[in-house]
């Protein structure tokens, strides 16, 4: 393919949502594979839990970081 050129034309259709190009962008790109497979391993496992440190903690975390 010389440079410049494209396999496949991406349609320029407005009525098209991004929902709906994504996977014609994968294909255009040589990805063979749909946007739910690829992202199927970010998908999160449940609630993401944020340590939480009470003042004291974050007294000694900062006395140990002192140099």
């Amino acid at each position: 393919i010389p440079f410049g050129a494209t396999a496949l034309e991406t349609p320029v259709k407005e009525e098209l949502n991004i929902e709906e190009r994504i996977p014609i962008y994968l294909r255009n790109l040589g990805i063979d594979q749909s946007p739910g497979t690829i992202l199927t391993p970010f998908v999160p496992r449940g609630p993401i839990r944020e340590v939480e440190f009470s003042p004291s903690e974050l007294r000694t975390l900062k006395d140990s970081t002192d140099t």
